[in-house]
């Protein structure tokens, strides 16, 4: 393999199997190209107008040692490694469960495509013909107690948030809320001692239609990205998160008052949720990305986090949601993997035809998530399958070889029927 400039190799970071002998003290060595496509990370600030093009020298490394290219890049750039091979696949990202508030907030009914964790259940029946109610909870006390919105609009910003509830099929605002209390209930005909709180709410909300509700009734509350309340501070490059892989993340403190407090330039500056993948919204958002992304010379788009289950989510006061307990409103009970998996494959599906259905032809997709401890599920995407389903053309298994800590970050190998990709 070729060697690059030293003005390339500072915005190109490769994932190549050739670095899977890598270890402590061991020296680098030419490798030859392996006979199945390889997929390559870099540029990731290529966009940037003032980082210089790559020599004719380094676009032709690039082309005849990789099938599929994933960063930033500027026009120019995809141009120039366009030009030299029609076919190299260059992709952009998005995180695939992850919208902003600004964002979902402001699309008519997108609360409703969010994934929610049950946080207990309804004290006392509701009709359907209150406007504003008071609502009596009974609380699930593995998690957060309900929080109240900070914000007399009905989008969060940096100045403050809005939270919701959902029952049934009907959203409810959430204005104010009491301290939980103990307490004694009939819950399914059993006495019990339990956790209540009394919540003010608006009815009816984000155009959702007034149902009644009944007695024990499930309450529901969105799963969080970025909770609401929580204060960014300092960005950690690389730690230690506790499980033995260094990760690349964020402190993060709960505010008991106040929004998101971020540099006004942080990307993660405000709240954010975990989108539901069997949700029109879901399969909508990764096909209007796509689209964009080709139109701005890219062939496509790679999914982070496409996987059988929502990634590091927290309740609306920071918990982190441990045991995948989101609920899918189709079975009404909570998703298993199969049941995730199979919303995802469906997503993906949507997106490749809708792609074609507006450019004639089919977008490059690669993905990372989709099997970090499941392989079985992972391969699933890169095989054909029933009713012409279309794979993934490649795909990244995180997590899954080892790792090099102290000195440097996760070193990951996987293998696809289509690709290798080692991260390092």
């Amino acid at each position: 393999m070729q060697s690059l400039s030293l003005a390339l190799r500072t915005h190109v970071v490769f994932y190549l199997l050739a670095l899977c002998s890598l270890s402590a003290g061991s020296g680098s060595r030419q490798q030859l190209r392996p006979v199945y496509p390889l997929a390559a990370l870099g540029g990731e600030h290529a966009s940037d107008k003032a980082v210089p093009l790559p020599s004719a020298e380094d676009v032709k490394t690039i082309a005849e040692n990789f099938d599929f290219l994933h960063g930033e890049y500027s026009r120019d750039w995809l141009k120039l490694m366009h030009d030299t091979r029609p076919d190299l696949g260059v992709v952009k990202y998005i995180n695939s469960h992850i919208v902003k508030a600004a964002d979902l907030e402001t699309t008519h009914g997108g609360r409703t495509s969010t994934i929610f964790y049950r946080t207990g259940w309804l004290a006392e029946a509701l009709t359907s013909d209150e406007a504003d109610s008071q609502l009596s909870v009974m609380l699930d006390t593995r998690y957060s107690p309900l929080v109240a919105s900070t914000t007399k609009g009905n989008v969060s910003t940096k100045d403050g948030f809005v939270t919701h509830l959902r029952l049934g099929n009907e959203l409810m605002r959430v204005n104010s809320v009491e301290p939980p209390h103990e307490s004694t209930m009939n819950l399914f005909g059993v006495k019990k001692n339990a956790t209540f709180q009394k919540v003010l709410v608006s009815r009816g909300f984000d155009g959702a239609a007034v149902e009644a509700h009944t007695q024990n009734c499930n309450v529901f509350s969105p799963s969080y990205k970025n909770y609401p309340g929580q204060k960014w501070s300092d960005h950690v490059p690389w730690a230690d998160n506790g499980d033995g892989l260094w990760t690349d993340t964020f402190v993060r403190e709960p505010l008991s008052t106040g929004a998101v407090e971020a540099p006004d330039d942080a990307a993660d500056s405000q709240i954010t949720y975990d989108i539901d993948p069997s949700s029109e919204y879901a399969s909508q958002m990764l096909v209007n990305f796509t689209l964009t992304s080709i139109a701005a010379g890219y062939n496509g788009s790679w999914f982070d986090c496409f996987s059988d289950h929502v990634l590091k989510a927290t309740d609306v006061g920071g918990k982190p949601l441990a045991g995948s307990p989101y609920w899918n409103f189709v079975t009404n009970s909570e998703y298993t993997s199969e049941e995730f998996s199979n919303a995802q494959r469906r997503r993906l599906q949507n997106v490749f035809k809708s792609v074609h259905a507006s450019l004639g032809y089919f977008p490059v997709i690669l993905a990372n998530n989709v099997g970090s401890f499941y392989f079985t599920y992972g391969r699933s995407f890169l095989i054909p399958g029933p009713g012409n389903f279309r794979p993934l053309d490649a795909y990244d298994l995180e997590a899954f070889a080892g790792t090099l800590q102290a000195t440097k970050p996760a070193v990951h190998c996987r293998r696809s029927p289509q690709a290798w990709w080692l991260a390092v």
